[in-house]
């Protein structure tokens, strides 16, 4: 929830292409707000990465370290995020955070078009969280 208790939605996108883990500054605002009593954050030298676009994002002076728990079933863990200044609506889970979380992608055969399948921690992901898109 929001400052002005209007409900926010953020993506979660799972980029094994991505060195760190990045989340906006808006969210790390929120979770400070009080929509969390995990998180944690720690000064570090202002960064920038390149995206796939080849475009620049910049980083603030901090990373922020959380939880997120879904449900009974499902939590993820974000350590070591960069945070970029910004209202977006994504977060990425890049590759320290997919082995953290335990995050492994299948694909299944079948007679018509191939299916992926995500799990996290052995479980697949549309068993613990059903309202995912996968």
């Amino acid at each position: 929830m929001g400052s002005d208790n209007k409900l926010e939605n953020y993506r979660i996108l799972l980029d094994s292409g991505a060195t760190c883990n990045v989340v906006p500054s808006s969210f790390v605002e929120l979770l400070l707000l009080g929509c969390s009593d995990n998180v944690k954050t720690q000064d570090c030298q202002p960064s920038a990465a390149r995206v796939a676009s080849g475009a620049s994002m910049n980083f603030e002076p901090y990373e922020a370290s959380f939880d997120i728990n879904f449900n009974e079933n499902l939590k993820l863990s974000f350590n070591d995020c960069k945070v970029h200044a910004g209202e977006s609506k994504l977060i990425i889970l890049g590759v320290p955070g997919i082995i953290k979380n335990e995050v492994e992608t299948k694909i299944i055969k079948t007679s018509g078009p191939h299916k992926m399948e995500v799990r996290v921690k052995g479980k697949p992901l549309r068993k613990i969280w059903p309202k995912c898109e996968e």
